[in-house]
């Protein structure tokens, strides 16, 4: 229900998949708990094959998340099935 008839305008409604790209371990875990504790309500960790890359950000409010994670670029890479917004965290990932 609240899939349909949530704020459009509002990202933290917004479902939202975190993959460690080539970040430090836990990254993924804490930028989750960094959006929960900013009021995004749906935010899963989802698994990727692991490679070299910078952090990206796609989907439908990516330039607003960008401003929450804090660093990567936004780019229109197909993202995690079923998310509105994908976060693949690398190599250029703060390690705290």
């Amino acid at each position: 229900m609240a899939k349909h008839f949530r704020d459009p305008n509002d990202p933290r409604s917004l479902g939202i998949a975190v993959v460690n790209m080539d970040a430090p371990a836990g990254s993924a875990a804490r930028l989750k708990t960094k959006l929960e504790s900013l009021g995004y309500r749906n935010v899963w960790i989802a698994s990727e094959p692991r490679g070299p890359a910078p952090t990206t950000i796609t989907g439908s409010a990516a330039e607003r998340l960008l401003q929450d994670v804090g660093h990567g670029t936004v780019t229109s890479t197909p993202g995690v099935s079923g998310a509105d917004v994908t976060v693949r965290l690398g190599t250029d990932t703060p390690a705290n």
